[in-house]
């Protein structure tokens, strides 16, 4: 893929609504956005970025 077409497909990605993975007061995990994890009083443990990893992950690391 050409770096700008990369370049782009990483902005869209990033444009979609921020996701978390947090645990809920009773110790679930979950995948919410920031605003439901505060709102729950759940404990943040990173960003989920599941689109951005496996696109980046194809096109830089398996190249031919």
């Amino acid at each position: 893929m050409e770096l700008d077409k990369l370049l782009a497909q990483v902005e869209d990605a990033r444009k979609a609504p921020l996701r978390v993975c947090c645990r809920t007061p009773a110790g679930e995990l979950i995948v919410t956005s920031v605003e439901d994890c505060a709102r729950q009083g759940c404990r943040y443990f990173h960003i989920v970025a599941d689109d951005l990893d496996t696109l980046l992950d194809r096109e830089l690391n398996h190249r031919p």
